[in-house]
């Protein structure tokens, strides 16, 4: 089984954190990591795990595997390839709720070349992949950011959260940004239809003219 190592990592003047607070948070990663598999390759099941934790600034070192590989993943290189995508389109969704908690909800949504560009209510943009904006529609999602974020913001100690894959930091927020994260807009623009427009080739190759009778 091809696993990824993730660790969720809560900074601040702490000790010891609220078994509550460490549960939501490490819950909702999970249902949102879960959310992404489901999005990227609809069948996919991921299982997230403890293995273990760390003193001082309290880190909860996690793996992530592919438990369910649907359709053709079945090479170690192609499981481990699409675990990668779910993990990073998980710690991208969150970028994007921060953003649009700290800029506003969306006013234009543009879909072109595998892109998805959006213009919050001040103007500032961001581009995400379709994956992103796919899972940016998902309840269970939402629903498991919303509560990550507000567990760590009712605990005053906690001064930044850091969420990163195989040593690299992928996300972090601020306690600034926790309530905003918790509360951010749904990334739609209300009563718009945004339109996925592909360029197609269409070739002729024989054309047949009949006459109506």
């Amino acid at each position: 089984m091809q696993k990824k190592t993730v660790m969720v990592k809560f900074d601040g003047d702490l000790e010891e954190i609220s078994v509550d607070t460490f549960v939501n948070v490490v819950a909702g990663y999970s249902r949102i990591l879960q959310a992404s598999a489901e999005v990227i390759e609809p069948g996919m099941k991921l299982e997230v795990k403890v293995a273990s934790t760390r003193a001082g600034c309290l880190e909860a070192i996690l793996t992530a595997a592919i438990e369910n590989a649907p359709g053709l993943l079945t090479s170690l290189s192609q499981i481990s390839g699409q675990l990668s995508t779910v993990i990073e389109c998980g710690h991208k969704y969150l970028e994007l709720r921060k953003f649009l908690g700290a800029n506003g909800a969306p006013k234009q949504i543009e879909q072109k070349a595998g892109n998805v560009y959006i213009t919050a209510n001040d103007n500032s943009q961001v581009v995400i992949n379709r994956n992103v904006y796919n899972l940016s529609a998902s309840p269970v999602a939402a629903a498991a950011a919303e509560s990550m974020f507000d567990v760590v913001d009712d605990d005053a100690d906690i001064k930044r959260l850091l969420i990163s894959s195989d040593g690299a930091e992928d996300f972090s927020a601020t306690r600034e940004e926790f309530s905003q994260i918790q509360t951010a807009p749904a990334c739609a623009v209300e009563y718009q239809r945004v339109d996925v427009v592909e360029k197609a080739t269409l070739s002729v190759t024989k054309p047949v003219l009949e006459a109506n009778s």
